[in-house]
């Protein structure tokens, strides 16, 4: 017996498995930059807290959230291409005709937001609470 999986299933699959994720970009002794592809914590993805994973795993005892930035990475050309063709007088086996083109280019920028952390003085223990300069004393608590 064979299963069928809806398309929008395996394209859902295809998305959720493809390095949409946290990835460090820089981890010294004292502080870290991570990436996520959005700055966003919304399901299916949850960006920010696999980017707080990869934080608290750097830094254990805690560490802060001192800078937040989108990044460039790459440029995304898009090149699209309209040729019309009109006949103009057709005579026997003869025909003159016109065509023209259209071709427009958008050029847009890749980005991801970039995280920078640090190791916090004193720390916070597993579980505790930090305090985020950047998101007017916000707090986050892991799940």
């Amino acid at each position: 017996m064979k299963i069928k999986l809806p398309w929008m299933a395996i394209i859902l699959a295809a998305l959720m498995f493809t390095g949409c994720s946290a990835r460090s970009v820089l981890k010294t002794g004292d502080h870290g930059i991570v990436a996520i592809p959005g700055n966003t914590n919304a399901w299916p993805f949850r960006y920010r807290d696999k980017a707080h994973e990869m934080m608290s795993s750097h830094f254990p005892d805690g560490y802060e959230i001192f800078q937040e930035s989108e990044a460039v990475t790459g440029v995304v050309v898009e090149t699209d291409e309209e040729v019309v063709e009109r006949d103009l007088i057709t005579k026997g086996p003869y025909s003159v005709s016109t065509v023209s083109a259209n071709v427009t280019t958008t050029t847009t920028d890749k980005t991801e937001w970039h995280i920078h952390y640090r190791r916090q003085p004193g720390g916070i223990k597993p579980g505790g609470r930090a305090e985020y300069s950047y998101l007017d004393n916000v707090s986050y608590e892991p799940q």
